[in-house]
């Protein structure tokens, strides 16, 4: 019963009263607090496991991350998602700042991060990848005819690096280099709407770090799978409203990154806690 009240609490984002008057329909009583301290006792099981998977992250090749409000006890606090193809981890902070992603990675990350271009990412001596996503979503929206000239030509440019991501190492080295040099002479231009000019000074600002999925197979060319990550997230937050304690919030970060890895490895979350009960139990 305890993996499933897990499940209800976490995966279908069931308040406790809720999980609690599902399982009397059920014909099983609990007490008040009963769902809380189920929750609580799966967290500190699998706390070790959620160390390992931000070990995992900071040994991999590339990451994906972003971050989103959220409310701990009543003040706005930020919500951090850590990620790679078959691993997610949420972590909870007062700050949106470099130092969160420091404490993460190390002062010099191994792997390629992924993130769109908020300035938190700017600081940390890695090699990164910018979100073509978007890029191409922010160019979408200039109005004026240059505007579009400039949003129709990064368009192009990002489809046709897509299909020149493969290859051997030199030759995607070359590749890369090559569409960094189209894109700087793309943004170079002498733009004259100012909405056009104000995004070529961006993608400037961040030279060098919008072909590196064109250089190293395991980098995506956007952060989608990062913000796929913090949707359940935010619709969680509205249920809910926002934790009332850091021990809360820590918790919710546990549970909530075990389960959305156990769905990218295909495992059965349930499953999963069932067995480090019955690991801790035997040690």
């Amino acid at each position: 019963m305890r993996c499933y009240v897990v499940y209800l609490r976490e995966e279908l984002r069931l308040p406790d009263n809720m999980v609690q008057k599902h399982l009397e329909d059920l014909g099983i009583e609990v007490s008040d607090g009963t769902v809380e301290n189920i929750c609580s006792e799966a967290a500190e099981i699998l706390e070790p496991h959620y160390e390992q998977l931000k070990e995992e992250l900071r040994e991999a090749k590339a990451t994906n991350n972003d971050e989103t409000g959220k409310r701990i006890e009543g003040e706005n606090c930020w919500e951090w998602v850590f990620a790679k193809s078959d691993t997610i981890v949420f972590h909870s902070d007062k700050r949106r700042s470099h130092d969160v992603m420091e404490e993460q990675y190390g002062k010099r990350p191994k792997p390629v991060l992924g993130s769109d271009c908020y300035n938190a990412y700017n600081p940390l001596d890695a090699m990164k990848q910018r979100c073509w996503s978007h890029l191409l979503d922010d160019s979408s929206d200039l109005e004026e005819e240059e505007g579009e000239s400039l949003h129709e030509d990064l368009k192009e440019l990002y489809s046709e690096s897509r299909v020149r991501d493969r290859g051997p190492p030199l030759m995607r080295e070359l590749n890369a280099q090559y569409y960094e040099g189209r894109l700087r002479n793309l943004v170079d231009r002498n733009w004259n709407d100012p909405e056009a000019k104000k995004l070529a000074k961006m993608v400037k600002k961040h030279q060098g770090e919008w072909f590196n999925f064109v250089r190293y197979r395991e980098v995506e060319p956007t952060n989608n799978l990062a913000e796929r990550a913090l949707r359940p997230e935010v619709v969680f937050r509205k249920i809910i409203g926002g934790h009332r304690s850091w021990s809360g919030a820590k918790k919710h970060d546990i549970l909530r990154s075990i389960l959305a890895t156990c769905k990218l490895r295909g495992e059965n979350f349930i499953d999963f806690l069932e067995h480090k009960y019955e690991k801790s139990i035997t040690s």
